[in-house]
C-alpha cells in the first residue's frame, strides 16, 4: 500500500503549519518537507526488500529527508530503508526560552547528550533522543553554543546538554470529550466520540494490561523508564503508565519500557486531553 503525500505527512508526524525549522540544522526552504531520525545504523536497498541491492548504510542519529512511505518502508534520496529503523521529526517551533525561569523542553535535534558539565568531552550521564523532555533550570552562555542545565528527577542540578538542540515545551490544554479504548491484541489505541474515532495509533506493549475499566491519574512531563532518560508526557493509569518512546519506531509490536508506548507527538496529544474525567477502557 502507498500514501499519498497528505497521508503520508500525517503518518511521519509533519505539522506543516509548524515554524521553520532551526537554521543550525535545515535551511528554511525546506521547512514544510519530511525528515526522519536513524535509530541505529540502517541498511538503504535500492528497492523495498531486503533481498534488494544494498546501496548505502545511514550512521545512527544521521537525520535524512523522508519523500515517500508505504507500511514498511521509507523512501529516502539514496533508497529504501526500513521504518523502524527511522524515528519520523516534527518540526521546531520558533518560541524563545523564557529569560531567567525554569521551563519545560523537548529535544528538537536527532538526539541530546546530557553531560557532567559544559564540555563536549566530559563524561556523558544519558542521551535523550528527538521528542524527550526535561526541565531547564540554569543556563549558560558559550561559545560556540549556550548550554543548558537539566534538573533530575529530583529537582536539583543533573547534568549539561548543548542548548541549540532542546526548544520551550508545548503544554496545551485541549477540552475533548472521549473514551480511550486500549486494544492489547490489536496494539491499537483509540479515541473515540461516540461513534467518531478522533485518533487511532499503534501503540507497544511493554507490560501486561489486565482488561477493564480505569480513569487517568497522576500526569507528568517527563521521568526515567526502563533506563530511559527525559521519557515524555507520561499518565498513569490503573498502576501502569502512557508515554511516548523515542527510542524505537516499532508501534504495534512489544517493546520494553512503560505499558503503552506511543509516539511521543501522539502521547503529548493524550497528555494535554486527557484528565480523570476520560474513560480508559482495555479491552
Amino acid at each position: 500500500m502507498h500514501y499519498s503525500r497528505r497521508t503520508f505527512l500525517k503518518l511521519t508526524g509533519v505539522l506543516l503549519s509548524s515554524a521553520a525549522l532551526p537554521g543550525w540544522l535545515f535551511t528554511p526552504e525546506r521547512a514544510a518537507q519530511a525528515y526522519g531520525r536513524a535509530l541505529e545504523a540502517a541498511s538503504v536497498y535500492r528497492g523495498r526488500s531486503t533481498h534488494s541491492t544494498l546501496v548505502t548504510r545511514l550512521w545512527p542519529d544521521s537525520v535524512i529527508e523522508l519523500l515517500d512511505a508505504d507500511e514498511n518502508w521509507y523512501q529516502i534520496e539514496q533508497g529504501f530503508v526500513a521504518r523502524h529503523a527511522i524515528q519520523p521529526m516534527n518540526p521546531a517551533t520558533a518560541s524563545n526560552p523564557p529569560n531567567g525561569q525554569p521551563f519545560w523542553a523537548e529535544v528538537c535535534g536527532p538526539v541530546a547528550a546530557v553531560r557532567a558539565y559544559c564540555a563536549a568531552d566530559a563524561p556523558l550521564l544519558a542521551r535523550i533522543g528527538h521528542g524527550g523532555t526535561a526541565r531547564v533550570i540554569d543556563r549558560l552562555p558559550g561559545q560556540p553554543v549556550d548550554w543548558y542545565g537539566l534538573a533530575g528527577d529530583d529537582g536539583a542540578l543533573w547534568g549539561w546538554t548543548q542548548a541549540s538542540l532542546w526548544q520551550p515545551a508545548a503544554l496545551p490544554t485541549l477540552a475533548l470529550d472521549y473514551r480511550l479504548v486500549i486494544d492489547t491484541q490489536s496494539s491499537q489505541l483509540t479515541a473515540l466520540d461516540g461513534d467518531d474515532v478522533l485518533l487511532r495509533a499503534p501503540f507497544s506493549l511493554g507490560a501486561a494490561l489486565p482488561a477493564g475499566i480505569y480513569t487517568a491519574g497522576e500526569k507528568r512531563v517527563n521521568g526515567t523508564a526502563a533506563g530511559y532518560h527525559g521519557v515524555p508526557w507520561l499518565i498513569t493509569f490503573g498502576g501502569q503508565q502512557i508515554a511516548g518512546a523515542y527510542w524505537h519506531n516499532r508501534f504495534g509490536a512489544p517493546a520494553a519500557g512503560p505499558a503503552v508506548q506511543l509516539a511521543p507527538g501522539i502521547a503529548r496529544w493524550l497528555y494535554a486531553s486527557l484528565d480523570e474525567q476520560h474513560v480508559i477502557e482495555v479491552i
